[in-house]
């Protein structure tokens, strides 16, 4: 079921697209888009900051069988969640307001309305959490799947037949999420009693932990999120409006593209609860870059071919965007290690390279944006955006081998195939046909 509904769920964002851009002009597209861009920094925390190190260190916990150890550090997690959501938010409609003669009324609203995102966003990273530490991965796409068709009835609605434009969006990517979290929370409690509800909780060091490495998770992701939004910033500034909704969209292509092979979520929640064995947590390394790379090569061969038709076709506003696309597929051989290297620099607590990476390549943003954006135009984004990735992945990895020469990959071991490995595809597509139940 879980291949089914995740693609299941690109079809419900293919709706939602096509609704949404075809509702509203690439200019309005565009506010939007930058409007979001503008709360990723304080949202940045429950983005990509405390909910992968949390879930790294949970499943080393419970790898060790220290299950009052994991339970502490889960309560720990959840009220460090919903405090920092509401401390962010109150500082951030603080700041909004004080600069609030800087905009107009119009984006003022379209700001406060979207920052309640703030809010919303841990309550789904929580039952997230637990669902990924138990690889109930069915249940974490239902939690999606309830986020996605909610956005997609809203949207048929507000945004197409009432035609209430931006502010509906955005009101409806805010409320979508909590409505999804409601539905979700049976499974959530059920799940939590059977695994530990009778174990007695015991101090996990919570805040220790994230001085020891969750610190450096957290700047990174600030950084990034920070070098995203900037990233649309630029491009607004040196190339236009319309830009940004034709990048956004090339963006958002790609994203939905690589989670039709959810390898990311997977290895980040079996990963850390392998690395007992650096030969173990090493040939899994290998196997997951292998397959993430195999994985998502086919994937990109296929959206290469029939890209250009299915824009004409169903965004003819934005078949400009589609060159962009081209150009971030340049990048499935970053994503695909980075996603089997990603959990593994978690479970070694080993952040603070990826911090300074992630540091350098926003500086390396900045410079190419000047040099590169007014010249080249949306060529020079993707250039860009193409090179600070793969710069930041070969510094962390080359960091993190530094420390564990154990984990230097050979070329041949990247692109060998034994039977080990046909064998697991083989059975990979079997499961997959079956539950399309195609066979």
């Amino acid at each position: 079921m879980f291949s089914f509904q995740n693609v299941l769920l690109q079809v419900i964002w293919f709706l939602t697209s096509l609704v949404l851009l075809n509702s509203i002009t690439v200019v309005d597209y565009s506010v939007l888009k930058l409007v979001f861009a503008a709360i990723a920094v304080p949202s940045a925390l429950y983005i990509a900051g405390i909910d992968p190190i949390v879930l790294a260190d949970m499943g080393v916990e419970r790898e060790f069988g220290r299950l009052g150890v994991l339970k502490g550090l889960f309560r720990a997690y959840v009220i460090f969640e919903v405090l920092s959501a509401c401390i962010l938010w109150s500082g951030f409609i603080l700041l909004l307001t004080a600069f609030k003669g800087h905009f107009s009324p119009l984006t003022y609203q379209y700001i406060f309305a979207a920052s309640f995102i703030i809010l919303s966003r841990p309550l789904q990273n929580i039952l997230f959490q637990l669902f990924g530490l138990f690889l109930r991965f069915q249940q974490m796409t239902f939690l999606k799947l309830y986020d996605e068709g909610l956005t997609l009835l809203a949207m048929v609605y507000f945004v197409f037949y009432l035609r209430q434009g931006v502010y509906a969006a955005i009101l409806i990517q805010v409320v979508a999420p909590l409505v999804a979290v409601t539905l979700s929370l049976p499974a959530f409690f059920i799940l939590y009693r059977k695994q530990l509800r009778g174990v007695r909780r015991e101090k996990a060091g919570f805040f220790a932990r994230l001085r020891a490495h969750g610190k450096w998770s957290i700047a990174a992701a600030y950084v990034v999120n920070g070098w995203d939004a900037l990233r649309l910033f630029f491009i607004d500034h040196f190339i236009g409006r319309e830009a940004v909704a034709l990048y956004s969209l090339a963006d958002s292509l790609w994203g939905h593209l690589i989670s039709l092979f959810p390898v990311k979520s997977i290895l980040s929640a079996m990963l850390p609860q392998r690395t007992k064995d650096e030969t173990t947590a090493r040939h899994n390394l290998i196997r997951g870059f292998k397959y993430s790379f195999l994985g998502f090569t086919i994937l990109g061969l296929l959206s290469a071919v029939t890209g250009y038709q299915f824009l004409r076709i169903f965004f003819p506003k934005y078949i400009a965007a589609f060159p962009i696309f081209l150009g971030f597929l340049l990048m499935i051989p970053k994503f695909s290690f980075s996603s089997a290297l990603s959990p593994l620099l978690r479970a070694y607590k080993f952040q603070l390279a990826g911090f300074l990476a992630a540091l350098f390549s926003l500086v390396l943003t900045v410079a190419f944006a000047y040099i590169l954006y007014p010249r080249l135009g949306m060529k020079g984004v993707v250039a860009e955006t193409v090179i600070t990735n793969t710069i930041l992945i070969c510094l962390v990895y080359k960091a993190f081998i530094r420390k564990y020469p154990a984990f230097r990959l050979r070329m041949r071991e990247i692109f060998s195939w034994d039977r080990y490995d046909a064998d697991t595809i083989r059975m990979l597509v079997k499961s997959f046909l079956q539950r399309l139940k195609l066979v």
